[in-house]
């Protein structure tokens, strides 16, 4: 074996002097090499550089699975989502109240998919979006009072009237506002203005919504507009519809304040 000291200046037997290459009048490069004794005895390894080039190749590909996973699951999601719509579209209980609640997932789904494509949702607001628009898909085939799932609820707790609508209002405001404000935080940079606008849009909607539900009375048949309504002969039907909504924003928003906020 021959022994190596390190390179000290005119002393015989040291490593040699690291040599330097010249490329013509550009750049310069000096090779380094790690010390035998520093490679475990195994020779001169190869640059630590390459190790993190591997390292950040690893994590890379990981996150491209998670990313080709997360887009697998929303097209799974819109797929499974359209055939449920097929099945409840047979044969509802009242077509022309199907079609009047259907108007929502008509106007709101293109929406929805433009969204998805110039901007993207997260992994949990799609399933929020699944949630919310499936549990409206139910309620619009069997109409929303006389929701037969809920009747068992209705006569365990001895409720006067079938409170599904009630139980969707709540889920429009919990489960629509981390959508929302993913949505709105693509124009706003601004996390509390996006937050307070997120709030007060979704609290707006409820209230703008029961109205849509009054004019769609006025428009239609009475029996179809009480249909649709589904007051179920609550003359403050509409209020404790809206106060619903308002529970279900201020939960989600309460949940998510002290996720997000803190951190900014």
């Amino acid at each position: 074996m021959v022994e190596r000291y390190p390179y000290k200046v005119d002393v015989t037997g040291s490593s040699p002097v690291i040599p330097t290459i010249f490329f013509g009048a550009a750049a310069v490069v000096q090779l380094v090499r790690i010390p035998a004794c520093h490679a475990g005895g195994r020779g001169f390894e190869s640059r630590p550089l390459r190790h993190i080039y591997s390292s950040f190749i690893y994590h890379h590909n990981i996150l491209y699975l998670c990313y080709y996973i997360c887009m697998k699951l929303k097209s799974a999601l819109f797929t499974l989502y359209i055939a449920v719509w097929l099945i409840l579209a047979i044969d509802p209980w009242y077509r022309d109240d199907w079609l009047l609640e259907n108007l929502l997932v008509f106007i709101a789904l293109p929406i929805i998919l433009w969204c998805e494509k110039r901007f993207g949702f997260s992994e949990p607001s799609v399933w929020m979006l699944f949630i919310f628009f499936v549990l409206h898909g139910i309620g619009a085939h069997y109409t929303y009072s006389e929701m037969p799932f809920f009747t068992p609820f209705t006569e365990f707790f001895g409720f006067e009237r079938n409170h599904y609508d009630r139980v969707i209002h709540f889920l429009f405001g919990f489960l629509l506002f981390l959508p929302f404000l993913e949505l709105f935080f693509s124009f706003e940079k601004s996390v509390k203005n996006t937050f307070t606008f997120t709030l007060v849009f979704l609290i707006a909607a409820s209230g703008f919504y029961e109205v849509i539900e009054w004019i769609a009375t006025q428009m239609t048949h009475a029996d179809l507009g009480t249909a649709f309504l589904g007051i179920q002969g609550d003359e403050w039907d509409a209020q404790k519809d809206m106060a619903c909504g308002y529970l279900g924003v201020l939960i989600s928003a309460a949940i998510y304040y002290r996720k997000i906020i803190p951190k900014h």
